[in-house]
């Protein structure tokens, strides 16, 4: 059976998985509380009540039909870009709101996905091949879970998807700025950005400027009490004292190594990962700086793919952003004229199940499924940089 034929397979299991678990799930359920939760306070309280704890907990607990008292919040800690459009939608009921929400997240999916996937077909793929590799990304298990939980990772893959498109046309400062769109996470969007104060700094330029817009943007909401309580909702849930941010569950270095160490307080697994992942940043910017001009997308895919593993804050649903690092891969094999230029959507496929089994799998194989999953959908584009810088080494050294 040829690469084509497996990719397809794969991709069509996955949809039909993700399908059923999608139709599984009341809005009710999902995280997409926290977005309507914002939206009712912006309409009923004013933006600038919108992270204040107490009046969350009211909201919530009418929205849920329940009394104040039996609310264990799960908190709106993310960005005001989002308000404008939440408050109008929070007048809808429930599930209406919901569906609207997800229909616009899944049509910035497909537009992300696009632009990761842009003349693909000039390439003399077939149709087949490139619905595959298409439909391979926008299937991939994280988006589904963004897509059930209501969640606004779509915007942040957006961001992503459209600076990588950028960069490959050397169109660096409108890179920065798209980039400046997954400032939806900001912890996320610094280590993204960081790295090219060193190389390429055009798209850091663009980075900053349309950062700063959004910040003035975000601050014009909220003003500067909504900001301050915003800074006191992402510390209180960095510590995850009394919210439920699930931080046993992340997969990444800090959710292995509270995992791991069992300890009776985060703070030992946070410094270790906070550390860790400031020590990734620092290499990331060294390296950069080495390479200078040479920086490339594929580069900007490691970068991602590192953070998604190393940033102390992350869900099951970011790691959407797995799929930006497996495409670019997979394009970058087929521009080259690879016939293996399909394997890497394979492997994201193959991720995608593991990830799968791994939201509804015993502790004990939650790890070793996890890592298999990660190791799957980064090691292609890990294998394509080191092969390609021991070619240029090579070539010097001729």
């Amino acid at each position: 059976m040829n690469r084509s034929r497996v990719l397809l397979i794969l991709v069509l299991l996955q949809l039909g998985v993700d399908a059923v678990l999608i139709s599984q799930f009341p809005p009710a359920g999902r995280d997409f509380i926290i977005q309507l939760t914002a939206g009712r306070v912006s309409e009923l309280d004013g933006r600038q009540k919108v992270y204040d704890r107490d009046t969350q907990t009211t909201r919530q607990a009418q929205i849920l039909g329940i009394e104040e008292e039996e609310v264990r919040l799960l908190p709106f800690n993310h960005p005001p870009l989002l308000l404008p459009a939440l408050g109008p939608l929070s007048r809808s009921s429930p599930r209406t709101a919901y569906l609207l929400w997800t229909s616009v997240s899944l049509v910035l999916f497909l537009a992300g996905t696009a632009l990761l996937t842009w003349k693909l077909r000039d390439g003399g793929v077939s149709v087949t091949q490139s619905v595959s590799v298409r439909l391979g990304a926008l299937v991939f298990f994280p988006i589904a879970v963004a897509l059930t939980q209501g969640q606004d990772t779509a915007l942040l893959f957006l961001g992503a998807s459209a600076s990588v498109f950028l960069l490959r046309a050397n169109r660096d400062l409108a890179a920065g700025a798209a980039l400046s769109l997954t400032v939806i996470r900001p912890h996320i969007a610094l280590g993204l950005a960081l790295p090219f104060l060193f190389a390429r700094r055009r798209v850091f330029t663009g980075f900053a400027v349309g950062s700063s817009v959004l910040l003035a943007y975000s601050l014009a909401l909220v003003g500067t009490d909504g900001a301050a309580q915003l800074l006191d909702l992402i510390r209180l849930t960095s510590l995850d004292g009394d919210l439920p941010i699930g931080g046993s569950r992340m997969p990444n270095l800090l959710g292995f190594l509270e995992r791991s160490l069992n300890a009776e307080s985060r703070a030992i697994p946070a410094a270790v990962a906070w550390t860790i992942w400031l020590l990734f940043v620092a290499v990331s910017c060294a390296s950069w700086r080495v390479l200078g001009a040479r920086v490339s997308e594929l580069h900007l895919g490691l970068l991602i793919a590192g953070t998604v593993v190393m940033v102390p804050h992350i869900h099951l649903h970011d790691v959407a952003l797995l799929a930006i690092t497996a495409t670019i891969c997979t394009l970058s094999r087929h521009r080259a004229g690879r016939s293996d230029w399909e394997a890497p959507a394979i492997a994201l496929a193959v991720a995608s199940l593991l990830l799968t089994i791994v939201s509804f799998s015993p502790a004990w194989l939650y790890d070793p499924l996890l890592l298999a999953a990660l190791l799957l959908a980064t090691a292609p584009l890990t294998l394509d940089i080191r092969g390609g810088s021991e070619e240029l080494a090579h070539k010097r050294g001729g």
